[in-house]
């Protein structure tokens, strides 16, 4: 599976009354070949796509964008569509399911938006090879809160508990493998807050075997925890702040294999891990690979392209600054960043990016 950080198609000189973008002006271009080749291709989409300016947020939070510019995920092969985020409702109740049509009428999936909270919150399905993967949704933030004919899978710290019980039940009940994408934490710095490290491991001890946050429009570290792994953040992908640390980003690169012994249903006797039983409805799997292909947000046009060799190596010395209070490794092989457990991960180990 693939999955990008934040996605916004604001500020891009693009006209309301768009028909049709030109691949050239498609910010995702040039990792549509790695998303093509992904099982799964992941992205969040902050905003609202519109016929014109809603003129419902405030202005330096307006993130609408043209309803054709919706088409980028789906020419750049990107299979699911997160909207769960503090931007959904910037068009009111009426953004959120005409954003939710747009991107569906290009032929992508959607989830985290919807006309019923239980729709919003539902979980999209991977199937494979007699293996489920679960995928939720989630903010902890809202601008404007769930309001009129719509909803977002919205969490709410006083409410954050919710979400766990959401995992929980997934993992019993729909699929034994669940991946939380989520839409988290304090913007603009590197290290997660003590709150959002507890919030984290909670949804791992509800089950989950990942959860991958967005959000803080900056990187942040990678924790190994309790049999899953938290990518705290993965900062902007398409995205125009101007900064550079905003502009230094990735796209992860997840590889899941099937337990060992582990056939599906019925046949969990003798696993007592506390995420490692069989479902009964798929093969329970673990995280194999978690790594990042390295690029940079051009300053120019706010297009993420792969990073060369100096912006690389300069990415890997920053990871291991912000993974170290995890006691994750992280190496550079053959040009992607990895992070390594020494429980789960059994990969070769460079340390020079590749040409």
């Amino acid at each position: 599976m693939t999955f990008t950080g934040d996605v916004s198609m604001t500020w891009r000189g693009l006209p309301a009354n768009l028909k049709r973008l030109d691949w050239k002006k498609n910010p995702l271009r040039f990792f549509s070949p790695q998303f093509k080749a992904a099982d799964l291709a992941l992205s969040n989409f902050e905003g609202v796509l519109a016929p014109g300016d809603p003129k419902y947020a405030e202005p330096r939070l307006n993130l609408w964008a043209p309803v054709a510019s919706g088409q980028v995920f789906k020419d750049a092969h990107i299979d699911l569509v997160s909207n769960a985020n503090n931007h959904a409702f910037d068009g009111r109740d009426t953004g959120v399911l005409r954003t939710q049509a747009a991107l569906l009428r290009t032929g992508v999936k959607v989830f985290g938006i919807g006309r019923t909270e239980a729709e919003a919150r539902g979980p999209y399905i991977f199937r494979k090879a007699g293996t489920c993967v679960a995928i939720l949704p989630g903010t902890t933030k809202s601008n404007k809160g769930n309001r009129g004919r719509a909803r977002v899978a919205l969490y709410p710290w006083n409410r954050w508990s919710e979400l766990v019980k959401v995992v929980r039940h997934t993992v019993q009940n729909v699929c034994p493998n669940v991946v939380v994408y989520l839409h988290w934490g304090t913007e603009k710095i590197h290290f997660p807050k003590r709150k959002i490290k507890a919030f984290g491991r909670k949804i791992i001890d509800a089950g989950a075997m990942l959860l991958v946050g967005h959000h803080p429009h900056v990187l942040q570290g990678v924790e190994y925890y309790g049999g899953g792994a938290i990518v705290y953040s993965l900062g902007n992908f398409v995205f125009s702040n101007p900064k550079k640390s905003h502009r230094r980003t990735g796209l992860l690169r997840v590889e899941l294999q099937p337990l060992a012994g582990n056939t599906g249903k019925n046949n969990n006797a003798g696993n007592t891990g506390k995420n490692n039983n069989a479902g009964k409805n798929g093969r329970r799997v673990r995280l194999a690979r978690l790594e990042l292909l390295p690029a940079m947000i051009h300053r120019g046009d706010y297009t993420p392209r792969p990073s060369n060799r100096v912006q690389a190596e300069n990415l890997l010395r920053r990871l291991r600054a912000y993974c170290k209070p995890f006691g994750t490794q992280v190496v550079m092989h053959q040009g992607r960043i990895r992070f390594l457990s020494t429980a789960d991960m059994r990969v070769p180990q460079a340390t020079k990016p590749a040409p």
